[in-house]
């Protein structure tokens, strides 16, 4: 076969392979810049559901600790108020 009628035929050039390989490293680059991206914002999603839970758990806990004081249940308040704070930090 003639090389002309078959260019795939041809090795490459040195140039060739540096554009191609070039080009892939853009894509690897792109792909990693996606896959950062993703996981950037599942890491978000999960932030802000973890603080969504932090937030109810603390009212449940201040809520714990209101009813228990309304009651005189010394214990019952500490037990609230540990709660609280475990929420906290």
């Amino acid at each position: 076969m003639n090389a002309a009628c078959c260019p795939s035929q041809e090795p490459l050039t040195e140039q060739q392979e540096l554009r191609i390989r070039e080009q892939q490293l853009r894509e690897q680059a792109s792909a990693t810049s996606e896959q950062i991206e993703e996981a950037t914002e599942r890491s978000e999603k999960a932030i802000r559901k973890a603080e969504r839970r932090a937030a109810k758990a603390e009212r449940k806990a201040r809520k714990a600790a209101e009813r228990a004081q309304q009651e005189g249940d010394t214990a019952s308040v500490v037990r609230a108020a540990a709660d609280l704070l475990a929420v906290r930090y």
